[in-house]
């Protein structure tokens, strides 16, 4: 009897698994699936953008899960929502950048990192916060329905996210993480490429 591999990939089932165990066949194709498709992708992208995205895409879901429940329930404005829901994402988008994107180690700069990192994320949290106030006029004016206005205002929040999406990635390439692009601190250790920072 033949037993599934975990490591196995298409190229090295056995000839005849697909008719014996389509299931195991299709269960070991689809779990190996998502690396693939991220190691393509950094092939013609670059191994720290894809990394970038792959973070952001991560911190993009809480940030934007949170400012609807913020907005949509009137808690707060929705600049107050912009703010609240760019601090909800800027954990993990911090670590998944740092330790996994940029591969940076050690304890952070409070000055070489940290501040501008700071920088980044306000400056991107006040054009979002600015973006969301004036969707948020306009709406009102253009309909009184609730669930139209909330569909508008965070279609302004995602659209904000998505200009300051490459924006960020040349500022903390350019600014922030830049001796990690120049080859990092001396005595650094290798970092593995796969997989995002576990603990």
């Amino acid at each position: 009897m033949w037993f599934a591999d975990p490591g196995a990939t298409a190229e090295t089932l056995p000839g005849d698994l697909p008719a014996a165990r389509p299931g195991t066949w299709l269960a070991v194709t689809a779990a190996a699936a998502p690396m693939r498709l991220l190691r393509a992708v950094e092939r013609r992208l670059g191994a720290t953008f894809t990394r970038y995205a792959a973070g952001s895409v991560v911190a993009t879901a809480i940030s934007q899960a949170t400012f609807v429940a913020l907005y949509a329930s009137r808690v707060v404005g929705p600049g107050g929502a912009s703010v609240i829901a760019f601090a909800a994402g800027v954990p993990p988008n911090y670590v998944l950048n740092r330790r996994w994107a940029w591969r940076a180690r050690g304890r952070p700069s409070l000055a070489g990192e940290l501040v501008p990192y700071v920088s980044v994320i306000l400056l991107t949290a006040a054009a979002a916060a600015m973006a969301t106030r004036w969707t948020d006029r306009q709406a009102r004016a253009l309909t009184s329905d609730r669930a139209w206005q909330v569909v508008l205002v965070t279609g302004s929040f995602i659209a904000t996210t998505a200009v300051s999406f490459v924006v960020k990635y040349v500022l903390l390439d350019r600014l922030v993480f830049r001796r990690r692009r120049r080859g990092g601190r001396p005595g650094a250790a290798p970092a593995s490429t796969s997989g995002p920072p576990r603990g």
